[in-house]
């Protein structure tokens, strides 16, 4: 039999039907369904895949972004401005006192000027009042932004002002927090060489030993393992006997503690990283695959073709 094969609908044209052909009324026309299924074909159609695809791809693309992201794992500081960073494990250091650490004079009644230049990094003198007025002896606390560490010394450089105001004795204390009591780490004599350092100048030291490009005194209590939080120098006498203390930097060599924040920080910590993606990909050398749920869709182009087998029933 052949097989007739129309494309849209089909009209009938009456004067093409034998004259012995009976046309009954009540026939619509052709807008009945054939006895068969028809076969649904596309001029164009998109390639069927011959597998299922699957749910998760297994292999990730080739290409390589061209700008890697550099976004920040490590935990935010009490200030993201801090040259220091709390370490992963115990870590010497020319200094547990960062250039963010919390400075504060005490034994005077008078304003404290510039206490930031204790602990700058630089020659920059500080100086600290002995008024008379207040029973302690003058000196001043420092809070380190970097949390818990292990002092195993004390370096004083000296300032570029005179002699008489270097300090001849101190006494370095440490605790845990504002609740707790001082306790004694180190005291004893300051031997400061009379040769003025230059003011303003950078300091370039390590936990092993001052910068040797200039002058300083140095103590070291190398037995010590009390970590602690907080740390109070006190300078109960000067060389000349003076009503001030002078000094360029003041340095406690030692080790930091991992893991050990504040537990009374003065600075609200920040809530997210302090370092953002620097970079962004711009593209791609490969494209990655598509993750498909369900069954996969027949995608057509242009009109279906009704291909039809057998005659047409009325």
């Amino acid at each position: 039999e052949p097989t007739l094969v129309m494309s849209g609908e089909p009209t009938l044209v009456m004067s093409d039907v034998p004259s012995s052909f009976k046309v009954t009324t009540d026939v619509p026309s052709f807008a009945r369904v054939p006895t068969r299924s028809p076969v649904v074909q596309t001029p164009n159609p998109t390639k069927i895949p011959t597998r299922s695809p699957v749910k998760d791809p297994t292999r990730s693309p080739t290409g390589s972004p061209i700008g890697s992201p550099i976004i920040s794992t490590g935990s935010p500081t009490r200030n993201p401005s801090t040259t220091k960073s709390c370490v992963y494990e115990p870590t010497p250091t020319n200094t547990v006192l960062d250039t963010n650490t919390l400075i504060e004079f005490v034994g005077s009644s008078r304003a404290a000027e510039n206490p930031s230049d204790a602990v700058d990094g630089t020659t920059s003198k500080f100086s600290i009042e002995n008024d008379q007025v207040e029973v302690l002896d003058p000196g001043l606390i420092a809070v380190p932004s970097c949390g818990s560490s292990i002092v195993k010394g004390i370096r004083f450089y000296v300032s570029s002002s005179s002699k008489w105001h270097d300090p001849s004795t101190y006494v370095l204390e440490g605790r845990s927090d504002e609740s707790d009591m001082w306790h004694l780490i180190g005291e004893g004599q300051v031997n400061m060489p009379r040769r003025r350092n230059s003011d303003g100048l950078q300091i370039s030291s390590s936990f092993a030993s001052g910068d040797d490009s200039y002058t300083f005194d140095e103590s070291t209590f190398l037995e010590n393992e009390e970590a602690y939080y907080q740390y109070r120098v006190l300078f109960p006498t000067t060389r000349g006997d003076q009503d001030f203390v002078i000094l360029a930097e003041l340095e406690l060599p030692g080790i930091l503690i991992p893991g050990a924040d504040n537990p009374n920080p003065t600075s609200a910590p920040v809530t997210s990283p302090t370092d953002i993606i620097t970079s962004t990909p711009s593209s791609l050398t490969n494209t990655p695959s598509v993750a498909m749920s369900g069954e996969p869709t027949l995608a057509m182009s242009g009109e279906p073709t009704l291909v039809m087998s057998g005659e047409p029933t009325l």
